[in-house]
């Protein structure tokens, strides 16, 4: 939600004022996304502490849910926020000498934040820490989650001097450094309950959605992603339903049977929805794409989304449509997902990876080091929202996803297994808006595995040999074994289907190098 750079030096100084977009005071700025779905607000007090809270725009209806107080010490800090506000916001409590940064429970955009002699860096873009990223000291249980597939939602991030700020966590820096506190773990309804005789669960889920959506900013404009699944489906009905105005939709398409079929799901949305839609397609931006931020070197997170090259492409056209508030499906899976006492048989892990070299093997038992709590989102929909959300950030468009409310993952938290399973609740609400069961509940869904596998093989594998031919950080660092890779590059050159994981080795690398070109200068 926001960017800043903080000099302790400057703290003695109240003399916040607000210029070009930014807070400024002497040296020091914090600048707020430039939005219309967000606002910020400054309080002083009198002794010389100063509360600056960056929130969205109170549009929701106040879906009731359970609500905290803002974490920010300071009497009366924010007289206008006394609760939660219904929205996502963070909150900046600034005071000689100290820096005290807290979330809300939504993780709508990440905070990277990293310090270096009296001086506090943060941003939701990665690459604007830079400067201080050092590419050849990293966390070894943060890389090895990586090349293992099992990521996990921490304050951790891949180099040892960057830190994530977590939902509901609080951050401190001072003199003597930067500190983390995690907050309690929120309540969640553990078992579902029986409904009453006569309830209609449909109706209910409709009346609590359409508050969570709430009325968007007056003269935004609006879009939603709408990927032919259920999920974006849901939300697009609700969205094109309270704006007066036709909706814009946006989704990325893909090629052959699956493609088809998306195809024919998406035409019927539209039509039921009256959405105006623009389609992108998936083929032209497979992984590691020529003009896709990987392949030209651009500084990136290097555990952004597998399938960033598509989704940049998507973002890229909302925003040159104008777009600025962007809904999205985003949590529907674990919206529906079982509880885990409901799982017949426990899910396997994906088995390591032959490639992993002796730093990470080292660190496979510390891969569950240092986890935050669990929040009011299900933890990988946060995930989600960290990987997808930057790329919808730097169009300048603010991303919304309802399905991960609070408010509604408490309610269908409650609901019995039957309406959970195959998301009986989100299927059965599309039939009953009219549209036609193999739309609704299609026998083939869309996936992008294809698109992976066309990326790795026409532009992954070429890489892969760089890498090889000594230029791999990832190799030199112990956390790839150099000969086992190899061998999976000669077996992946006849074969004809490429490992998947070979996906998070290369992107891991091509994200590690795009940072490792500054070093810091202040």
């Amino acid at each position: 939600m926001l960017s800043f750079r903080i000099h302790l030096q400057d703290l003695r100084s109240t003399n916040w004022t607000w210029n070009a977009g930014r807070w400024t005071n002497r040296e020091s700025w914090i600048q707020p996304v430039d939005n219309p779905a967000l606002a910020s607000q400054i309080t002083y007090d009198w002794l010389g502490q100063v509360a600056i809270v960056i929130y969205e725009r109170p549009t929701r209806s106040c879906a009731p849910w359970p609500t905290e107080r803002l974490p920010v010490s300071m009497a009366d800090a924010a007289t206008s926020f006394t609760t939660t506000p219904p929205g996502e916001f963070l909150t900046v409590h600034l005071q000689p000498d100290q820096v005290t940064l807290a979330a809300g429970p939504f993780g709508s955009a990440p905070l990277f934040l990293a310090a270096h002699r009296g001086l506090l860096v943060g941003s939701w873009h990665l690459p604007d820490l830079q400067p201080l990223i050092r590419v050849n000291q990293l966390l070894d249980r943060a890389v090895t989650r990586r090349l293992i597939r099992q990521p996990r939602y921490s304050r951790d991030t891949v180099f040892a001097n960057v830190h994530r700020l977590t939902e509901r966590a609080t951050a401190t820096f001072t003199g003597t450094g930067l500190s983390f506190c995690y907050p309690t773990s929120a309540e969640h309804v553990l078992r579902p309950r029986e409904l009453r005789s006569g309830s209609d669960v449909i109706e209910a889920f409709d009346e609590l959605l359409a508050s969570v959506v709430g009325k968007p900013v007056l003269g935004t404009s609006v879009a939603v992603e709408l990927s032919g699944g259920a999920d974006s489906a849901n939300v697009a009905m609700t969205v094109a339903s309270r704006r007066a105005e036709t909706v814009s939709s946006y989704g990325l398409v893909l090629d052959g049977s699956v493609g088809r079929l998306q195809q024919h799901r998406r035409a019927a949305m539209i039509r039921q929805f009256g959405l105006r839609d623009t389609q992108v397609a998936a083929r032209d931006h497979p992984p590691f794409a020529p003009t896709g931020i990987r392949s030209r070197a651009k500084p990136h997170d290097p555990t952004a989304a597998y399938y960033r090259e598509a989704f940049d492409a998507l973002c890229e056209a909302a925003a040159l449509d104008g777009a600025q508030t962007v809904y999205t499906g985003m949590g529907g899976d674990e919206l529906m997902a079982r509880h885990p006492h409901e799982w017949s048989v426990p899910r396997p892990l994906p088995a390591a990876a032959p490639w992993l070299g002796p730093a990470s093997r080292a660190a496979l038992d510390d891969i569950d080091e240092d986890l935050a709590p669990v929040g009011h989102v299900h933890l990988p929909t946060l995930m989600a929202l960290a990987s997808h959300n930057p790329a919808y950030l730097a169009a300048g468009i603010w991303p919304v996803a309802p399905l991960a409310h609070p408010a509604l993952v408490h309610f269908a938290e409650q609901l019995p297994l039957e309406w959970r399973t195959r998301k009986r609740l989100l299927r059965q609400r599309l039939h009953r808006a009219g549209l036609s069961n193999d739309v609704a509940d299609p026998y083939q869904q869309e996936t992008f595995s294809d698109l992976m596998q066309v990326g790795l093989r026409r532009f992954g594998l070429p890489i892969l040999k760089h890498m090889l031919d000594g230029s791999s950080l990832l190799v030199d660092l112990g956390y790839l074994d150099h000969d086992a890779l190899a061998s999976v590059y000669t077996d992946a050159l006849s074969n004809g289907l490429i490992p998947s994981q070979l996906c998070d080795a290369i992107s891991l690398e091509v994200g590690l190098q795009s940072l490792g070109a500054a070093g810091c200068d202040w």
